[in-house]
């Protein structure tokens, strides 16, 4: 990957983390592990009825780092648990779209109700490659301060 290509993506995460703290918004990351492709996400505050991800697979190279952008919809949302569906796409190496995204998360312990452990299942249609990936990981969300 040349380096205005790493640049560019190192820009966009600082520009989303940026924007994220200026607009008080509420963010998470998350960590996600699969036999396929790991990734790291940023992602608007999933306790929302409607809310995205971006993700960057970790166990490629950087000429082969690709890009993810999914949004979500939770149709049971608990205090302590969310069913998700989503769609999305995904860049570069297993170029695609993403139909469907399905998972939960689960906030097994009371006292921190900012981790969750995550769980999801996708199918990445294109020309390349069709691949199902599914992932299990951690999610950490900043929440406003009351």
């Amino acid at each position: 990957m040349k380096r205005i290509s790493k640049l560019r993506i190192l820009l966009v995460l600082v520009l989303l983390i940026s924007f994220s703290h200026c607009s008080k918004a509420q963010i998470g990351f998350s960590y996600l592990h699969s036999e396929v492709i790991s990734s790291f996400g940023i992602s608007t505050n999933p306790e929302k009825r409607i809310w995205a991800e971006v993700r960057l697979g970790l166990n490629l190279n950087w000429s082969d780092a690709s890009p993810e952008l999914i949004g979500f919809y939770n149709l049971v949302r608990r205090d302590d648990f969310d069913f998700f569906l989503g769609a999305g796409a995904r860049f570069n190496a297993f170029e695609g779209v993403i139909i469907p995204a399905f998972g939960f998360q689960i906030r097994p312990i009371d006292s921190k109700p900012n981790l969750a452990i995550h769980t999801e299942g996708m199918y990445v249609i294109g020309e390349s490659a069709e691949i199902f990936r599914g992932s299990i990981g951690l999610r950490y969300y900043l929440r406003k301060r009351k």
